[in-house]
């Protein structure tokens, strides 16, 4: 996993992981910040501004969507997983899951914090998007709720605007300046002539709590509410 940021780290005792450590211990860092396969991480600040939480495909596997906590973006620590079984309290699905299923499963999460809650959504692309939510990211996290049924639902994204409306985002990066379009396409990203094919999916942060103003990438290669389509 790749990060890139700007910033100026805490001086404060934190978290330096034994087995690969990125941090120089000069306020700078080594690539990768996790030297291994956390595919598709997102990552949010937590209620303090200063705390944050990372997480990433999981897949078929259980426990499912690891829980990565960091102070400055660049040493992170496994401090929780938010679902316990794919798909706890869904006998179907349990017993769908009961038989290997590789590939299968989370795809893509997105950890957002939004007024006291922390949520995970995703898409599956075989049952649709699910919502995970919690208080505390280290403690319990409630069953996963399916909130859109169907097939083909990936890489979903919640947005809180400022009038406190929620919206979904999923599947292609297009830009609009009204979500309910007219959405563009921009290439804003080629592989070109390369033979490297990313980067894919990651996070992004803007933050100026205690560390200053600092923008970061992190990248690899609800609401109880009803949802509805507001473009086609």
């Amino acid at each position: 996993m790749i990060a890139s940021a700007t910033m100026a780290l805490y001086t404060e005792d934190r978290y330096k992981s034994e087995v690969w450590s990125p941090d120089n211990g000069d306020g700078t860092y080594t690539n990768p910040v996790i030297n291994a396969d956390y595919s598709d991480p997102d990552v949010c600040v937590g209620a303090s501004g200063h705390d944050y939480y990372m997480t990433a495909s999981s897949f078929q596997c259980v426990p499912g969507l690891p829980i990565l906590h960091s102070k400055d973006l660049v040493n992170w620590e496994i401090i929780n997983y938010a679902l316990g079984n794919l798909y706890e309290g869904d006998c179907k699905l349990l017993e769908h899951f009961s038989k290997p299923q590789h590939g299968a499963g989370v795809w893509a999460p997105s950890i957002r914090y939004h007024d006291g809650w922390y949520y995970i959504y995703w898409g599956d692309p075989d049952f649709g998007v699910y919502m995970v939510k919690t208080q505390d990211p280290a403690g319990q996290w409630e069953k996963p709720v399916c909130v859109i049924r169907g097939k083909g639902y990936i890489d979903t994204t919640p947005l809180w605007d400022d009038d406190g409306r929620c919206y979904m985002m999923n599947g292609w990066a297009m830009r609009s300046k009204s979500p309910y379009g007219p959405y563009e396409h921009k290439i804003v990203l080629a592989q070109g002539k390369t033979s490297i094919n990313g980067p894919h999916q990651g996070g992004y942060i803007r933050n100026t709590a205690k560390i200053g103003s600092c923008t970061s990438k992190i990248r690899r290669h609800t609401l109880d509410i009803d949802w509805i389509r507001v473009t086609k």
